[in-house]
């Protein structure tokens, strides 16, 4: 009975922490204070009318859900502060699956190959930049210029 009351005690106090209390990890709580990717959630016609109203470039991060290499890249890479500082000061940030909705026609417009492909296109839709594949943080940051 003693060890019963002792283990109840002991969950009781474990579950009054938040995870946040319980983290060894700085960079757990540190993440969350970051600044992230501002991804707008509009259709590539839609983000044309905002670049022109702002005259910002829209960039397009085009993947797939099963993509090994675009999972790899939003979780090293869009999630760095030096690429969301970069994608929220100067771009239009939106991301499109190349499989599903408008990007099987951006997809085949373009004729995309892989997964994951950048672009940047203008106010009016034609391609600034484009790049097919992982890049890391300096590759993407340079491709941004």
């Amino acid at each position: 009975m003693k060890n019963i009351l002792g283990l109840f005690a002991l969950s009781a106090i474990l579950f009054s922490f938040t995870p946040n209390q319980l983290s060894t990890n700085p960079t757990v709580d540190a993440f969350s204070e970051t600044e992230k990717i501002e991804w707008k959630d509009l259709t590539l016609e839609e983000a044309k009318k905002l670049s022109a109203e702002t005259g910002k470039p829209i960039f397009v991060d085009v993947s797939a859900v099963w993509c090994g290499y675009c999972k790899k890249m939003k979780r090293n890479v869009y999630s760095e502060e030096s690429v969301a500082k970069t994608l929220n000061e100067k771009y239009i940030a939106i991301a499109i699956d190349g499989e599903r909705g408008e990007g099987v026609n951006l997809v085949k417009k373009h004729k995309v190959r892989g997964y994951p492909t950048q672009f940047v296109f203008d106010s009016k839709g034609d391609v600034l930049k484009r790049n097919d594949g992982y890049m890391g943080e300096s590759k993407l940051l340079s491709f941004l210029k």
